[in-house]
């Protein structure tokens, strides 16, 4: 049966302890692993149970499990999906982050070190890129896990996150569902959270400040303001994709002459002009193309004529 009683009666009766036990016993049981991923991500939906699998060791299992299968597609979706739901545990999403330690490996896995859960959620998405429903749930784990947190940001660079990412949205342009995940992840991955209790708070904010230009670097040359360009072309009469594609462009036009001319010469312009228009009765949205413009401007005002971005807005 569905609902909360149910719900309630599992976490009672110690049900997450007792699912969790008999699937780390059946690791290497494909169908075992299944039938306890679809329950896990059914139940980690709701606040008191997914506090419970993370109590319990579940972040380890649903890794442990992607891991030991991952040429299993429905194993790996199922994965990607619980993890989504456990993610918006704070507790969960750091262990999710930081992944399985060496001692936890599974029996017969040649890897050493630690493995983080970025890893094993961007090598999915790498193996079964042919999935709408893979790239759709492995861009909302990242997305939610880089939120607000750049020690998580860091270990999903360094795992190619960003350019699994922008992979997802070339390979399945006309996906929307794909693509506002997308967009999401890349908000959150060029984004900086300005650190606010530090001994020596001017030097840790400019490392923050290096580390978010190193991701919008890194984005950038994944084709990343190409995608962002055709995303909102494909999508333009979607307000949740165009404003969140909005969003990453604001970051990435900030303050960077460089990386400004890249949006400028991918139609980044021509672009949100379209949205403003399309979407002249959404303040949400169109603060935020305003806002990519103002920025967009003020960088190539760094290093070009204004009459550059001022025909581009013209035209």
């Amino acid at each position: 049966r569905e609902g909360p009683e149910p719900r309630d009666a599992l976490h009672r009766e110690g049900g997450v302890r007792v699912v969790l036990s008999s699937t780390r016993c059946h690791l290497s049981s494909p169908p075992v692993a299944l039938k306890a991923l679809t329950l896990l991500c059914a139940i980690a939906w709701d606040h008191d149970q997914r506090v419970a699998i993370g109590q319990e060791g579940g972040v380890d299992v649903v890794l442990t499990m992607m891991l030991t299968h991952p040429r299993n597609l429905q194993i790996q979706i199922s994965g990607c999906g619980c993890l989504h739901a456990l993610s918006w545990n704070a507790d969960n999403k750091q262990h999710i982050a930081y992944g399985i330690e060496p001692q936890k490996h599974p029996a017969g896995f040649s890897g050493g070190g630690r493995i983080t859960g970025a890893k094993i959620v961007v090598d999915a998405m790498r193996t079964h890129w042919q999935s709408k429903e893979l790239q759709e749930q492995g861009c909302a784990v990242l997305a939610i896990v880089s939120y607000f947190v750049d020690a998580y940001k860091l270990a999903i660079q360094e795992a190619h996150g960003i350019q699994a990412v922008v992979t997802a949205m070339q390979r399945h342009t006309g996906e929307e569902a794909i693509q506002a995940q997308a967009c999401l992840a890349l908000w959150s991955l060029s984004s900086m959270t300005p650190p606010t209790t530090s001994p020596d708070l001017a030097a840790d904010k400019l490392k923050a400040e290096q580390a978010q230009n190193q991701r919008q670097e890194t984005l950038m040359e994944a084709g990343g303001a190409e995608a962002l360009v055709s995303v909102m072309e494909a999508h333009r009469t979607s307000p949740d994709v165009v404003e969140r594609a909005c969003r990453v462009m604001v970051n990435l036009s900030f303050n960077s002459g460089d990386r400004a001319r890249l949006l400028f010469s991918s139609g980044a312009i021509r672009a949100l002009c379209s949205v403003l228009h399309e979407h002249s009765n959404s303040a949400q949205v169109c603060q935020q193309a305003a806002a990519a413009l103002k920025n967009l401007a003020a960088s190539l005002n760094m290093s070009t004529d204004k009459k550059v971005w001022l025909s581009g807005l013209v035209e």
